[in-house]
């Protein structure tokens, strides 16, 4: 796990995967995560305060880790959206 933090130095969230160079995380969404009205509207705000600092975090379900193929892909994606030119 990675934490996020904002320019005064202040923690914004931890995310399951990240990497720092390229700010790009990845979070898992269990199945809490979808249920819970609190946690995903605190999820939603966590979200908006990570981009605006530049990362790229996918939020990756149950669902998605059927589809190993397309997961790589978003993966892929939000590094490229960050620069990388693999």
């Amino acid at each position: 796990q990675v934490t996020i933090y904002d320019e005064d130095g202040l923690r914004v969230c931890t995310v399951d995967f990240a990497n720092r160079l390229w700010k790009v995380g990845i979070e898992y969404d269990g199945r809490e995560h979808q249920i819970d009205p609190r946690r995903r509207d605190r999820d939603s705000l966590v979200a908006i305060r990570v981009a605006a600092l530049g990362w790229r975090v996918p939020r990756i379900t149950q669902g998605l880790l059927r589809s190993p193929r397309e997961l790589v892909g978003h993966i892929r994606t939000a590094f490229e959206q960050q620069g990388w030119r693999g």
